[in-house]
């Protein structure tokens, strides 16, 4: 017989009048989405160290002897076909065999996928022959559970199927998939009273299984379950191919195995540690479904209370051992009777603090899939570094909007709470850095790093763990912002994970670059540890677009919170604080005319100076105006406002002022339009205060505006004031206008860093530097070992504090001495980037790195 499933068009009143845990994304469908990402991480991660064993079967995943034949194909070529055509025809061969490879990285997930679906699609039919259904029969029992099933789901189009078992469900299961489900119910539960109905504890088990329909869990259940399996498949049977591979080599190959013994361990290893998360991550979900089925099941108060009465029947309180209870988390997938009636007495258990299990996780997950995911992108998109930096942004989004969800379920269940985030980003940093402990690829491994510069590593780690904690004191800051009233909290959390993606994408590509560039940093001595990661923070716009995008939604919760009696109340002030600054700076700039002939880096830095230290005065204002013990955070949002309003009008008010003042000294007022105009336009093209200013000012204001903050919340401590409700604040012009300005200041900013940050089109060496260049050229005199050692150093960026520049490379001391190389190919990549019309060396310097490191 089949019933109608429930519809979210008529909902359950909620469990608590004070608490409903089924507003924003649940811990269930937030732990489902980690484990897919771990699986199939996992997957492609652990399927590189069984890559040795594949060339055993004939094939070739590394690329290593396609590009050997590249070579091969390239010397073959050398004399015979012209220097151009030679070099185009590598770099094609070598960028197939790249993408070839980068393909053989990313199977091993796609063959997880395929696994899991069809384990999804087989194991509800599996589970049904198991259980032995029979006829449902036509008695009151049978009637009383459909009555109870309708009672619990409701209308709908969608259909359930009840079936009768003889005692195999343990009580009462449903299961199914693709939205054809079944409920099965034992026997013995059948059995009614005299008024036709069943008893409490069987009401109470059908509506619990009932719950799990409810909240939409059954798929999410089975799929986790399918993605284990599919996960064994996918790994088990390759450890196993490995053994074999292992046993080839060691009777049948001069080799004697040893090369394989590394590899074999490591994924050895790998494999039972990667099993375990899983494992883990599995019983996780389950457990947490459980809860909240009881939670929905018990929004009827009868249902409750015999569900109380079941769970107080039982002696499994999970007590026990540390090493029992660590035992139990990895192997039950229900959680103790004490447990569920723990939740079921105050469902804000179910989030009121954030698991570190589960940030650890989401590191490992972001950590794992950026060392391997990376070299893939980097592989697929022939040696660009530009598939390197976009996949450390792509990565970490999902794992933002993740962790953004879980702080709003945090904060929402505990809004009075005093919340410690470094705890939990310490979670989270860690997890990143324990996927970098295996030794995938030696370049980006962490343990590598502390290895050789341990200072370096450890400035690395904390940086990290700065980006983390960042994020989710803004994310609770967000979280309390638009929270507070009631109303759209489920369309609010979407916009706000959506938010959270972005500025952690952002802010994990900040890392990345930063990671890459600190061993540099330290290498190059003097000031270049703290001029380097800043000129990396003023030339990265993901830096920019995290920061633009964390205060604009911020500011647009702060303003709608009605508690706050100062930047609610008044949301304009931070942007005419701004704007009053910069008509200072206005005032003050036509002393340049009068000082200097014309304008320059050094005239905007002595009249930005005291703008900018005026800057910091006004938000340690604003952060004692707004800020306070109830919503920490919110000062330094408010001068993130007051720097951006700053920063987007520097370039129009010295366009205009200086530019035009200048103007009219020297030209007739018929000119000064056009050069006023092009003035404003190339000092927003050309932001060099504005990117500059950005990281300056965000932390000497944010300071200024914490430290505010900080002094007014010890005035009210000692002062406390009565409590006001918090309220949705009535929509005035004036919010509108102020989030409207803040948003028009983060756009005209942001813009700038991204036209800014437009990669230039790499031209080959200046025509008038080539015959000079070519004089030098020395045939057939440096060796090919030479030629790829100082060839691929020219390449390398250098450090100098006497260099102006800080920063360069030395292309054509490179070109030469490939020109000068006695292997043909390599005397032919010189002569490229020498030769007329020239090739752009970046083309040409990768097309050396993998001629003389892969054959």
């Amino acid at each position: 017989m089949q019933i109608p499933l429930a519809e979210e068009r008529e909902t359950d009143p909620p469990p608590s009048r004070a608490f409903d845990p089924f507003l924003l994304p649940s811990a269930t469908s937030i732990r489902f989405f980690l484990i897919i990402l771990l699986a199939a991480v996992g997957s492609m991660y652990i399927g590189f160290f069984y890559l040795p064993t594949v060339p055993v079967l004939g094939v070739d995943p590394t690329g290593t002897e396609a590009a050997a034949v590249c070579a091969e194909q390239a010397r073959t070529d050398a004399g015979r076909l012209s220097d151009q055509v030679l070099f185009e025809g590598y770099a094609d061969c070598i960028a197939a065999a790249d993408r070839a490879a980068a393909l053989w990285m990313v199977i091993p997930g796609l063959l997880w996928a395929a696994l899991t679906v069809l384990v999804y699609a087989l194991y509800p039919r599996r589970l049904e022959k198991r259980l032995r259904p029979g006829e449902l029969p036509d008695e009151s029992g049978a009637r009383a559970v459909l009555r109870e099933v309708e009672a619990a789901l409701g209308n709908t189009r969608q259909r359930v199927r009840i079936l009768v078992t003889p005692g195999t469900a343990g009580g009462a299961r449903v299961f199914g998939a693709f939205g054809r489900y079944r409920m099965a119910v034992d026997g013995s539960l059948l059995v009614p009273r005299k008024d036709g109905e069943l008893d409490q504890s069987a009401r109470a088990v059908i509506r619990h299984e009932a719950a799990h329909l409810r909240n939409r869990d059954v798929d999410i259940t089975y799929l986790t379950m399918s993605s284990w399996w599919g996960f064994v498949l996918v790994n088990t049977g390759p450890l196993a191919l490995y053994g074999i591979a292992f046993l080839y080599e060691t009777f049948f190959s001069a080799s004697g195995g040893y090369p394989l013994v590394g590899a074999a361990v490591q994924g050895l290893l790998l494999t039972a540690a990667t099993l375990v998360l899983v494992q883990t991550a599995r019983a996780r979900v389950l457990r947490s479904r459980e809860h909240y089925a009881d939670v929905r099941a018990a929004g009827a108060g009868h249902i409750g209370a015999s569900l109380r009465h079941l769970l107080a029947q039982s002696q499994w309180s999970g007590e026990g051992s540390l090493i029992r209870r660590r035992w139990r988390g990895l192997r039950d997938y229900h959680p103790s009777h004490r447990a569920r009636g723990d939740i079921l007495d105050d469902p804000r258990r179910l989030t009121a603090s954030i698991s570190g299990a589960d940030l650890v996780t989401a590191g490992i997950v972001l950590g794992a899939a950026h060392l391997h995911l990376s070299i893939a992108a980097f592989m697929a998109s022939a040696g660009g570094l530009g598939g390197i930096s976009s996949t450390s942004v792509v990565l970490g989004l999902p794992v933002g909007a993740l962790v953004t969800a879980m702080v709003w379920n945090v904060v929402r269940a505990a809004p009075e709470a005093r919340h410690r985030w470094a705890g939990p980003a310490a979670a989270l940093a860690g997890g990143v850095l324990i996927a970098h402990l295996p030794p995938a690829q030696p370049g980006t491994w962490w343990v590598y790093l502390l290895l050789s510069n341990p200072l370096a590593a450890l400035v690395s780690g904390l940086v990290l763990w700065c980006v983390c904690l960042l994020f989710l004191r803004w994310a609770a800051l967000s979280g309390r912002a638009w929270l507070a009233a009631e109303g759209r909290e489920r369309m609010l959390c979407l916009l706000g994970m959506a938010c959270g993606a972005v500025v952690f994408g952002c802010g994990f590509g900040v890392w990345v670059y930063l990671h890459a560039g600190i061993p540099m940093a330290f290498e190059g001595g003097g000031l270049a540890p703290v001029v380097l990661p800043l000129v990396a923070l003023v030339t990265d716009v993901r830096f920019h677009v995290a920061v633009g995008c964390a205060m604009l939604f911020a500011f647009g919760g702060l303003v709608r919170r009605a508690r706050l009696r100062g930047i609610a109340r008044h949301p304009l002030v931070p942007v005419v604080a701004g704007c009053a600054l910069s008509a200072v700076y206005g005032v003050l700039l036509p002393l340049g005319v009068v000082l200097a002939a014309d304008g320059g880096y050094a005239l905007h830095f002595v009249f930005l100076l005291p703008v900018w230290l005026a800057a910091v005065a006004v938000s340690v204002v604003l952060g004692a105006w707004s800020g306070g013990p109830r919503l920490r955070g919110a000062g330094p949002c408010v001068a993130a406002v007051l720097v951006f309003t700053v920063l987007a009008l520097e370039p129009l008010v010295y366009g205009t002022v200086f530019e035009g003042l200048l103007c009219l000294a020297t030209r007739s007022p018929s000119e000064c339009a056009a050069a006023v105009g092009g003035a404003v336009l190339t000092g927003y093209a050309e932001p060099v205060f504005l990117l500059w200013g950005l990281p300056v000012l965000l932390a000497l204001c944010g300071g200024g505006a914490a430290a505010g903050s900080r002094v007014r919340s010890a005035i009210e401590r000692r002062r406390p004031t009565s409590e006001e409700p918090d309220i949705a604040a009535p929509r005035r012009r004036r919010h509108v206008i102020g989030v409207l300005a803040a948003a028009v200041a983060t756009v005209t900013v942001l813009g700038s860093a991204v036209v800014e940050s437009l990669p230039n089109e790499i031209t080959p060496i200046a025509a008038e530097r080539k015959p000079p260049l070519l004089a030098q050229v020395e045939s057939s005199t440096v060796g090919r070992e030479q030629t790829c050692e100082q060839g691929l150093e020219s390449q390398n960026l250098t450090a100098d504090d006497t260099d102006p520049a800080l920063i360069s490379h030395d292309v054509e001391a490179g070109a030469v001495i490939l020109a000068s190389s006695r292997d043909p190919v390599l005397a032919a990549f010189g002569r490229v980037v020498l030769d007329e019309p020239g090739v752009p060396h970046p083309r040409v310097f990768a097309a050396l790195n993998s001629y003389c490191y892969r054959n």
